[in-house]
């Protein structure tokens, strides 16, 4: 009778120890299955922190250069038979540094680009290609230019023109 009283408790308790054995099994699969999803979790929010900062640092970089005191704002006006909306070159007179908000300009046709062009003396020069981007409030840094008669926004081919404007939209004079 012993004997058999002593196999019936070691089945119980071998049965007790193979639920106990799934049981944990199934919990450590769930927590590596946690920590996984915990990990890719913190993969996307570190992502999203530098995306982030880098925006903070770029608007922190955008209000120092603004906020400089021989910046001049100089307002572009869009030319007869263009859309409204104006865009602002802020130009540094003493660094010649040169930065384009171009937030109210609407989108280029698909295959075009804006240009930033300077005019004196009736000669153009290039300062850059810009893809005007809708979604993002960005301050475009241009290159640098010295005593400009006037500021001149054109669209162009994605290369840009290298001589002169073909199709001009906005224009902005600068005073002296």
């Amino acid at each position: 009778m012993l004997h058999k009283f002593s196999t019936v408790i070691t089945l119980v308790l071998l049965t007790i120890s193979l639920l106990a054995n799934w049981y944990f099994y199934r919990q450590l699969n769930q927590t590596r299955n946690n920590l996984a999803r915990l990990q890719t979790d913190k993969q996307t929010v570190a992502g999203d922190y530098d995306l982030l900062k880098r925006d903070l640092d770029l608007a922190i970089a955008n209000l120092k250069a603004l906020k400089h005191p021989q910046n001049r704002a100089i307002p572009l006006q869009m030319l007869p038979g263009f859309t409204a909306g104006n865009a602002t070159v802020f130009w540094n007179s003493s660094t010649g540094a040169v930065y384009l908000d171009a937030t109210p300009l609407p989108a280029p046709p698909a295959d075009k680009q804006y240009q930033l062009w300077t005019e004196t003396g009736g000669k153009y020069h290039s300062l850059g290609v810009f893809n005007r981007q809708p979604d993002k409030e960005i301050l475009y840094r241009l290159t640098n230019t010295a005593k400009p008669q006037a500021f001149v926004l054109s669209i162009e081919l994605p290369q840009g023109n290298p001589t002169a404007p073909t199709q001009p939209c906005a224009r902005g004079g600068v005073h002296y």
